[in-house]
């Protein structure tokens, strides 16, 4: 992501590029890194829950610079991609600080985020089907489409969340666990897929970089499963 700004330009809009650009990268990289720890720590630990903060930290910089500056470049594809990461970082943070049983308006916010995640998905994918090559700013809209289906998922769930007020036990923990282990493959799939060409040429015609992509997805099966597995044992682990 780079903001290319007419060589005319006062020093102040190249300054805010740069710092735009600066907060985008760092913030993605420190999303990883943080986002490793948490995955692969103890849940309920110290560790976890030092390395979920700086997580949620990182990952709100990083999508909300990138939804903001999208239009600039224009991919307005990350627009939605921003706005439902940020949904998902939000509501999955709010899950694990939350009493059993406890929703406030953040959750009603939340809610609210998310909506706006599938509606920008829904303007978006109208555009591209509208085009002649199926593209939204140069980029194949198709991937929107689950995006939006797991923005109207995530919603329906808060919705039923809010009516029974509050949720419980080990539908809170999966609740945390697969919207922040969700937002960790965004964010690595932008990178090591997005940016495929920032890796040496070994690397991309090895097909190695699925390897760190995909990670996330794997972390969230192996955990969700061992919920699973400690809910029928009754030693569900803490979150």
């Amino acid at each position: 992501m780079r903001i290319h700004v007419p060589p005319a330009s006062p020093w102040w809009v190249e300054a805010a590029a740069e710092a735009a650009l600066t907060l985008h990268v760092g913030g993605g990289m420190t999303a990883l890194v943080s986002g490793a720890a948490a995955a692969l720590a103890p849940k309920g630990g110290r560790l976890h829950a030092l390395a979920g903060r700086l997580f949620v930290a990182a990952m709100l910089v990083m999508a909300g610079v990138g939804a903001i500056v999208a239009p600039l470049l224009p991919q307005r594809m990350n627009i939605a991609a921003g706005v439902f990461t940020i949904y998902l970082v939000l509501s999955a943070w709010m899950s694990a600080r939350r009493k059993p049983g406890d929703v406030g308006r953040v959750e009603v916010a939340t809610l609210l985020i998310g909506l706006a995640a599938f509606a920008i998905c829904a303007w978006l994918i109208w555009v591209g089907s509208q085009s002649a090559d199926s593209a939204v700013d140069g980029q194949d809209y198709h991937p929107l489409i689950v995006f939006a289906a797991l923005a109207a998922f995530g919603v329906f769930l808060d919705i039923r969340m809010l009516r029974r007020g509050g949720i419980y036990g080990v539908s809170r923990i999966a609740r945390h666990l697969w919207r922040m282990c969700l937002a960790l493959l965004i964010a690595s799939a932008s990178l090591f897929l997005g940016q495929a060409q920032l890796f040496p040429t070994w690397l991309l015609s090895s097909n190695a970089l699925f390897i760190p992509a995909l990670a996330p997805l794997v972390l969230l099966i192996i955990w969700m499963l061992r919920l699973r597995i400690g809910r029928r044992w009754r030693t569900v682990p803490s979150c």
